[in-house]
């Protein structure tokens, strides 16, 4: 305690842990470390490395490690979340009928609209299915169209979809990426003339 001008100060001891400075770089560490894999790890593997992170944390001098585990357990977390959103494998490739709305600016080639769809509605052979591990947002063609696109109007679809993908030479542009960057997961085109809604 010390005292200044008739006022009583409690004095807290400065805390000789690890601060932000240090935290930070630790926890991108974990990140880039997660990036440089060439596919996202299994689930063991997340238990593995959730236990080594446990071990760290109670070893009071590797404590520095728990903050890389964290930066690398958040990436695998984030993508983890964005890839089950993925088409599923089962309906790649098939006629199925979306309801959703245009987001974006419709891109206009002249002989097609490219344009993003949040979904709502999902149906398979008049079935709807549940959204719980479609799609959130798809990115879709439509050839030759026989009305005018715009942002914010939901459209119900006849459409073929597939999973994101691209050809990734070196140097050259990601789509497949690019795609995921984007929350996109899947890309398709209108097969039935569609109906606005």
């Amino acid at each position: 305690m010390i005292k200044i001008n008739y006022y009583t100060v409690i004095a807290f001891p400065v805390s000789t842990g690890l601060s932000m400075c240090k935290i930070a770089p630790l926890f991108l560490v974990g990140n880039l470390l997660f990036q440089v894999l060439p596919t996202i790890p299994s689930p063991v593997w997340l238990a593995v490395v959730l236990m080594v992170g446990l071990i760290l944390v109670t070893i009071r001098r590797l404590r520095v490690g728990i903050c890389i585990v964290a930066g690398f357990l958040l990436s695998w977390w984030q993508a983890d979340s964005i890839i089950s959103h993925t088409l599923p494998k089962n309906l790649e490739g098939k006629d199925v009928v979306i309801e959703g709305r245009v987001t974006g600016i419709p891109e206009w080639d002249g002989r097609r609209y490219r344009f993003d769809v949040k979904l709502q509605q999902f149906w398979k052979d008049g079935v709807r299915l549940m959204r719980d591990d479609l799609p959130e947002k798809v990115r879709l063609s439509w050839y030759h169209p026989q009305a005018s696109l715009h942002s914010g109007e939901v459209w119900r679809f006849g459409v073929r979809m597939k999973r994101p993908h691209g050809w990734r030479n070196p140097g050259g542009f990601d789509y497949e990426g690019w795609l995921y960057q984007h929350e996109i997961n899947a890309t398709g085109y209108v097969r039935k003339i569609p109906e606005p809604v």
